[in-house]
């Protein structure tokens, strides 16, 4: 299949097919000239691959330096678990508490990425098809992350069943114990 569609040549070069359903969208490709690059799919693939192939210093200093940063969180998640939530601040009256600022902050980053994206669809853009697939990708993380806060802000593992709702009679499901109650 590989070897048929490099003898043909490049792809808004070919013969537009048979089938018409088909043919209309070889027509649009080559109309909107979508793929201008001379080479071959096949070296292009080596192009691109290849670095994801070869791991250089850079790499590795990067995935050291991203697990220090996970260790650092692991160890003073650890000390808030076995100290309690009063390191963080929230036994103050005036503290908000820095994972309700954080859980803010991510569901806000998942609102600006959906905006970007819908605003570059809806004006048809021709450039946006990839600044609105990284703006998805960021709402899509943004807002797991923002997913794990209400979990961390528990505080104690042991309690996080507090946020599952109770079934009751009048199928009114209330945990009066849940802070989201």
């Amino acid at each position: 299949m590989l070897e048929s569609s490099l003898q043909k040549g490049p792809f808004w070069q070919q013969d537009l097919p048979e089938d018409e359903h088909l043919a209309d969208q070889v027509k649009h490709g080559q109309e909107e000239h979508l793929l201008l690059d001379p080479r071959p799919p096949a070296e292009t693939n080596v192009l691109v691959l290849n670095s994801m192939q070869q791991t250089g210093r850079a790499f590795w200093l990067a995935v050291f330096g991203l697990g220090g940063f996970v260790l650092i969180f692991m160890a003073t998640w650890g000390i808030q678990i076995f100290s309690g939530l009063g390191i963080t601040g929230l036994n103050r009256s005036v503290m908000w508490g820095p994972y309700i600022a954080n859980l803010i902050y991510f569901i806000g980053i998942g609102h600006a990425g959906t905006f970007i994206s819908a605003a570059l669809r809806l004006m048809q853009m021709d450039f946006r098809r990839p600044i609105a697939r990284a703006s998805e990708i960021v709402t899509l993380f943004g807002l797991m992350i923002a997913a794990m806060f209400p979990v961390i802000h528990v505080g104690q593992i042991w309690k996080l069943f507090y946020m599952i709702p109770i079934p009751n009679q009048r199928e009114l499901w209330p945990n009066f114990h849940s802070a989201l109650f």
